[in-house]
């Protein structure tokens, strides 16, 4: 029974998360011996102070909002949804920012992957540059506008049915997906695959784009580093994926 439930699972992750995950670990280790990549994680010191006095910020206002709805009763908790519907819009603003910001470096950092995983060379030109940049900004463009409409949907639903113990479960997923559809699109657009059918990969491979997004946000919640992490290992562990996963189809 336990050989078979460990075969099952195997299974399971291979096939619906489509993630060869001991081929993605051995790639991921290999690329991080490379001392090539460190010098892409400098610009993430420059967002770590920002990162560290917005969380505390924002923190510390929603505490104030926890003891106060304990306090006042029905309208408080009017107040409280209201704010934490606020802080999860910034917070996903936030998180979105620094994905735009990073975007042209985390790009060059997924290109130098593929390089050493592959050897292949990809010629840079200032117009390549400004329209891969261009692509992301569109990308996370639309995913925040959906995700933004969305949750502010569920929030609606959410308070009416009484539904709040999964909101968070269900605001991490719908996040995780487009931000790990969008490190997944640094290796569609390197090699000229057309927005279009980059959508459609990743809607066909929605767990994918969850567990690599999830892997983001996850790091992005360990203090004072997790802000400078989160964007670097997510461009890794992308990049790997989308080699293995030609390497497989081809």
């Amino acid at each position: 029974m336990y050989i078979y439930s460990r075969y099952f699972a195997s299974n399971f992750v291979e096939k619906f998360i489509d993630m060869n995950i001991p081929s993605i670990v051995n790639d991921t280790i290999k690329m991080l011996k490379d001392s090539s990549i460190y010098k892409y994680l400098i610009p993430g010191f420059i967002m770590t102070l920002i990162y560290v006095s917005f969380m505390w910020s924002i923190g510390a206002y929603h505490t104030d909002i926890e003891v106060s709805t304990e306090e006042l009763g029905f309208f408080a908790k009017i107040g409280f949804w209201f704010f934490s519907g606020v802080k999860w819009f910034t917070q996903m603003l936030y998180e979105f920012t620094v994905i735009t910001l990073f975007s042209p470096i985390m790009a060059l950092l997924s290109e130098r992957c593929d390089n050493i995983l592959t050897g292949r060379d990809y010629e840079f030109t200032l117009e390549r540059f400004i329209k891969e940049l261009l692509r992301t900004i569109g990308i996370l463009t639309t995913g925040f506008i959906f995700s933004s409409i969305v949750m502010g949907l569920w929030f609606l639903v959410a308070w009416i049915g009484n539904l709040s113990v999964i909101s968070p479960y269900i605001l991490f997923v719908l996040k995780a997906f487009f931000i790990g559809f969008n490190f997944v699109d640094y290796s569609f657009e390197r090699n000229k695959i057309p927005i279009g059918k980059s959508w459609r990969f990743g809607i066909s491979k929605p767990l994918t784009m969850i567990a690599i997004g999830a892997l983001f946000s996850s790091i992005f919640l360990i203090p004072i580093i997790g802000a400078m992490l989160a964007p670097f290992m997510s461009s890794i562990v992308a990049t790997a994926y989308y080699v293995r996963h030609n390497q497989t189809v081809a």
